[in-house]
Parts: structure tokens; C-alpha cells; sequence
């Protein structure tokens, strides 16, 4: 298995690693998305964006991280902001430290920012995600019935 920064020759894979990820959005949605992270690094008015895959013995992808770089955080108290927009892995391929690994990637670009913080949001009906990223560092700052929100410090 290898982590690497995505490549234009990934975005079929990639496609589908985010339907199965996002069940609930239509197709082209997630295809126009793909286009706007990796040409425009832009989806909805981020700063910029890094994206990190993992390669299965097979040279398919079976993980992506798709980590953007915002102006503020979530609570407006400052930024820019490391901010982990969504992390999958294939449900065979978990628990081999693979998330843990494009964390890792995603924490260094980050920092290579010279940002401060790295944060993440979930829900509690995904308690692997929770699970994983405090097991990575992050610490719970807010729970609501719509979702938790995450923050690694990076100092």
C-alpha cells in the first residue's frame, strides 16, 4: 500500500471512493467537485487544497483525504485553517493505519502552511471517524445534534 498526492489519472477512482462515500449526492455533483479541488483548488471559497490517496497492492485507490486550507475556523476566531473535509477508506482496508497515514500527510501540509490548527467535523452516527480522529489527536470542541467538531493544535 502507498500514500501519494492525487493525480489527474486518479479521478475515476477517486469518483468512486467519494460515491461510496457520499451516498446521498448525485454523481456530476461529486465529478464537478473533483474538477474544482484539483484544477481550480476551490470548491466553495477555500484558500486552497491538498488531496492524498492511497494505492492497494492492485494500483487501485481504496482511500482518499481531501484536506483544504480556510480563512478562518469554524468558530471565526482565526485562521487560515487546516481543515479535513472528508477521509475515506474501504471498509476492507481499515484498520491499517492508512487514514492515520493521510492524516499524517494532511497534518504536514498544513503545517507546511504555517497554520496553527487542523479541524475536522463529524457525525455521531460515524463513530470509526470520531474514534480515529481523536485516536490521531484531535480533541472534541463542540457537539450539537447536527454534528461534532474536531481541533488538532499544531503548535
Amino acid at each position: 500500500m502507498k500514500i501519494r498526492i492525487v493525480k489527474q489519472s486518479d479521478f475515476s477512482e477517486w469518483h468512486r471512493l467519494r460515491e461510496m462515500l457520499f451516498t446521498d449526492c448525485e454523481s456530476d455533483e461529486l465529478l464537478l467537485e473533483i474538477n474544482a479541488i484539483y484544477f481550480d483548488r476551490n470548491v466553495v471559497g477555500e484558500l486552497d487544497y491538498f488531496v492524498c490517496v492511497v494505492e492497494n497492492d492492485e494500483t487501485k485507490l481504496c482511500g482518499f483525504c481531501e484536506t483544504s486550507l480556510r480563512i478562518s475556523d469554524p468558530l471565526s476566531q482565526g485562521g487560515p485553517v487546516g481543515y479535513v473535509e472528508s477521509l475515506y477508506v474501504e471498509s476492507k482496508y481499515r484498520m491499517k493505519g492508512l487514514a492515520k497515514g493521510m492524516l499524517f500527510e494532511c497534518e504536514n501540509w498544513v503545517r507546511n502552511k504555517n497554520c496553527l490548527d487542523l479541524w475536522v467535523d463529524t457525525e455521531d452516527r460515524y463513530s470509526e471517524a470520531l474514534m480515529c480522529y481523536e485516536n490521531f489527536g484531535f480533541t472534541v470542541i463542540k457537539r450539537t445534534d447536527s454534528g461534532i467538531l474536531l481541533k488538532k493544535n499544531l503548535r
